[in-house]
């Protein structure tokens, strides 16, 4: 699987989360949902890399599923403006890949998500969906409480994460019951768009020795959130957009030290589009700071979260 990946050890947990999580993943989620155990189970080296190109291949099919569905689930969450959430279907929209749009959601609109997919266009058509929530509200809490109110088919979760089905007539009453749930908690809500920072550091400061020391305080994730660095005052030598939604950029410090940064997903976004136009400007960035090994020689790249404008 690290062959197909193209990466090499030492492995880290961003490895394990993000490089293979997501193919063992991907047979639950449009394939076979054992393929996964099978490969980690195997002592086989040729069943092993049989397994490898097809859960491979249900990842790259995830990812083009992934694609076609966030494309139209953002163009229905800017429709959304006035509710504390958001609360999206579509018809045909792909039970397994729901979760991540909710999740991709979440992360851009700073609001719970909530994601359906109904199997087909008719009336008595029953949606399977998934939420992610921010911090504060209970999301688990609240479907199960819809389903309590036979709002819902099925409905459960924790906190932060949930599933859920519900009919089409019933799609209707879940957006009513979720403004009765939520709304008393928007100041909650509204919180989640803020953005803590740990520290200031500088391009020329943002060495490999600092991220091996990072890492001695990982891994990173609920409970630990991986930390986050302002660099301010940084001249944008360029900014692109690579691939079809990430923002490539090129940032220089007052010293003279450089650093490549990326903003994921972003093209599209607010934070997108101003950085598309920030060539030349002097801005703030924050951001997480990351190993970067494509290309040859590895190097610290800055992974955006935000920008604002030197003098702000």
């Amino acid at each position: 699987m690290a062959k197909l990946a193209n990466t090499e050890p030492p492995f880290s947990a961003y490895s394990l989360g993000f490089v293979f999580g997501p193919r063992i993943n991907a047979g639950g989620r449009v394939g076979r949902c054992d393929l996964g155990a099978r490969l980690l189970a195997t002592d086989r080296a040729d069943e092993a890399e049989t397994l490898a190109v097809e859960l491979d291949r249900h990842n790259r099919e995830r990812q083009t599923l992934e694609a076609g569905i966030l494309e139209s689930a953002h163009a229905l969450a800017s429709l959304q403006c006035e509710d504390p959430f958001l609360l999206l279907a579509g018809d045909g929209w792909h039970a397994g890949v729901v979760g991540i749009i909710a999740g991709r959601l979440k992360d851009r609109h700073a609001r719970p998500a909530l994601v359906a997919g109904f199997a087909d266009s008719s009336p008595q058509a029953i949606a399977r969906g998934s939420a992610r929530s921010v911090a504060g509200v209970d999301i688990g809490a609240i479907l199960r409480a819809a389903l309590d109110r036979r709002i819902l088919e099925t409905g459960g979760g924790h906190a932060m994460a949930a599933g859920f089905s519900i009919r089409r007539d019933r799609f209707a009453d879940l957006a009513d019951f979720l403004r009765e749930r939520i709304e008393p908690k928007r100041a909650i809500v509204a919180a989640a768009s803020e953005l803590l920072c740990d520290g200031l550091v500088s391009p020329s400061g943002s060495t490999l020795d600092l991220l091996a020391d990072l890492d001695r305080a990982g891994p990173f994730g609920a409970g630990n959130p991986e930390p986050v660095f302002v660099m301010c005052d940084m001249l944008v030598a360029y900014a692109e957009v690579v691939g079809t939604s990430h923002v490539r950029l090129r940032l220089v410090g007052r010293d003279g030290g450089a650093i490549s940064a990326i903003a994921f997903r972003a093209a599209g976004s607010e934070l997108g589009k101003a950085l598309t136009k920030s060539r030349g400007a002097r801005l703030k960035r924050a951001g997480k700071l990351k190993r970067d090994d494509y290309g040859g020689a590895p190097r610290v790249q800055l992974h955006l979260e935000d920008a604002a404008l030197a003098t702000a």
